[in-house]
Order: structure tokens, then sequence, then C-alpha cells
């Protein structure tokens, strides 16, 4: 489900082409109408479809309110704290508020000194979800109801963000960085990875959960629990490795520099590659939506949502060093032909 939402700019990106190309006047409009009716009617298909499965899915309700607070906890946390001082408590009153501001500090404090704290916002919001650590909320404050629960979960991360939108404008572009500033990208992979790891990475996963009884299922766990103990390894060739890190190395400046370039490209060089340097922005676009929409919903320090997108920000990748190479030699070209002509050059 995370995945799926972190590429909904992605796809919202990948479709302004065509959306651009509504508005072209050799186009008529039967045409418009056929590319506006199939995504729309896709899209309704898709989303009545989505709704009649969360029926029968308890958590379809309780991902994105949770999600929400849990990752964006210590802020609320800050904002319960100024509501208190105000007096501005809501219908429970401030000792109320209080108790639960409490607890949920309480909580974050507990999650700063796991392993698996998160490096970017400083705690482990998986902790909060998954843990033991706000489930007892439901009987503790709301009377034992899910739904006024996820309410609560979702008005505090509702009211900190329209209070406080610089605080989660920071924590969106901290997030941005971990990405566009290199200290984490698709392309960086260790040279040898231990399967047993991976497999225990993937049982601890499933472990908090309620198992179905579903004999495939329960054979499946099984060969994890066998597999947590393998001497397997993964060895990737050490010319992968260092391509690998080079380019995560080279990434952001290539990013900023060919948005540097684009910004400040001559009339003549606009002239003969302004639609190259669309192309390359366009291809950049995938990562950028991809990255924006989880920085503000989760976080990047799930290594998932990064290595996802490893095809598409190796393609942006190269078409940006070609582009930057194709202008640099048409900026040197007449240098050159000058300098040919002056041996003082």
């Amino acid at each position: 489900m995370t995945l799926r939402a972190s590429f909904a700019l992605t796809i919202l990106f990948s479709g302004l082409p065509v959306l651009i190309a509504l508005f072209d006047r050799r186009e008529t409009w039967p045409r418009r109408a056929v590319v506006i009716l199939v995504p729309l009617i896709t899209a309704a298909v898709v989303l009545r479809t989505e709704q009649i499965l969360a029926k029968s899915d308890p958590q379809a309700k309780w991902w994105l309110p949770t999600t929400l607070f849990t990752i964006h906890a210590n802020l609320i946390a800050q904002q319960m704290d100024e509501d208190i001082a105000r007096g501005d408590c809501g219908p429970h009153g401030c000792e109320w508020l209080h108790e639960v501001s409490a607890s949920l500090q309480e909580e974050i404090e507990k999650s700063r000194h796991l392993p698996k704290s998160w490096r970017s916002l400083g705690f482990d919001p998986d902790y909060l979800m998954y843990g033991d650590s706000l489930r007892p909320w439901r009987d503790r404050f709301f009377d034992g109801d899910t739904d006024r629960q996820l309410h609560f979960e979702m008005s505090y991360y509702l009211r900190t963000a329209r209070m406080h939108p610089g605080r989660i404008a920071a924590k969106v572009m901290q997030q941005m960085a971990q990405f566009y500033l290199g200290y984490k990208q698709s392309f960086l992979a260790t040279p040898r990875v231990k399967l047993a790891r991976r497999y225990s990475r993937a049982l601890d996963v499933l472990q908090p959960h309620l198992l179905p009884s579903y004999p495939p299922f329960t054979h499946y766990v099984e060969k994890l629990k066998n597999l947590s103990f393998t001497k397997a390894t993964l060895d990737q060739p050490v010319l992968v490795t260092v391509a690998g890190a080079l380019l995560c190395f080279l990434f952001p400046p290539i990013f900023f520099a060919t948005l540097g370039v684009v910004c400040f490209l001559s009339s003549d060089l606009r002239r003969l590659y302004g639609s190259f340097a669309v192309v390359v922005l366009f291809a950049f676009s995938y990562s950028f939506g991809n990255c924006l929409i989880t920085a503000i919903v989760h976080s990047l320090d799930v290594t998932g949502y990064i290595i996802v997108q490893y095809s598409f920000v190796l393609l942006s990748e190269w078409m940006a060093i070609l582009f930057l190479v194709e202008i640099g030699m048409e900026t040197r070209r007449p240098r050159t032909e000058v300098c040919a002509n002056h041996k003082g050059c």
C-alpha cells in the first residue's frame, strides 16, 4: 500500500505530456474526450474495486491515519503541548490530552533506543505503529472505539499541519535531502548480501501480525524460519559495485547541474536542445514525484522507497550526462574554431 502511494505523483508527472497535448489546437474534441474518459473510467473501476475490497480489510481505514500520526509523532507531540499550554484542549479537556501527550512522548523516547531508530526522524515510527505502543490507547483513551482513535490521529495530524505548516515542510525537505543530497541512492549496494539477514527481516515483518491459517502461507513462514539460518550469500561483481557507488556519488551534482544549465540556456542552445532538456526534466520528474509523495506521507529512511526507483533513476542520470556533454561540446565548439584560426588561444 505504501509503495503504491509513493507512485501517485509519479503517475501524475508521467501523464503531463499527454495533458499538455490536449491543449494543442490541432487536436479534435472526440480525441480529447477519448484521452480524458479512458483514464477516468479506469480510475473509477480501480477505486470502486478498492472500496469493495476495503470492506473486508480492517487495515484499509487504519493505515493512512495511523501512518501519518506515527511518522509525525514528534511534531504532533509538540502541538499537543502547545495546545495544553494555551488551554485549547478540545472536548476531552486538558487533563486527558496531557495524559495522551505524556504517553506519546514516552513511547517516542522508548523507540529512540531501539536499534532500528530512523536516522532522519530520530525515532522508530514502526515501533509506534506495529508494536505494543499505541494499541493500548484504544481501551485506555477511547473506550475501546477504534474509529474514535483513528479520527483523533487524523485530526491531530491535520491540526499540526494547519498550525505549523513550516514544521511539516521542514520534515518533507529533510526527507527529500536524503535522496537529492546523496547519502541514500538507488545505486548504492553492498558487494555481498547475506540472505539469512533478508529472510530474518521478512520474518520479523510478519511476526507482529495475526497470521492466517492457510497451508501455503504456513509453509512459507516455516520456510522463512529455516532460511533465516542459511549461510548462502549473493556476491555482486566488484565492477558493478564501483559503478553503483560512482553513480550514487555523481547523482546530486548531475541533477543540480542539469537544473542550472536548463534554467540558463542561451537562446541558441534553447533552440537546439530545448526539446532534449524537456525530456531530461521529464525523466527526472519520475523520481521527484516518487520522493515527494513519500516524503509527505512517510519517510525515505525506508530503503525500499529508494531501491524501487532504480531503473528510472539510472535512465534519467545517463540522459542528464548525455545532455550535459552535448551542451558542453556545443558551447566549446565556437571557441575551438576560433582557436584553430588564432594561435594565441
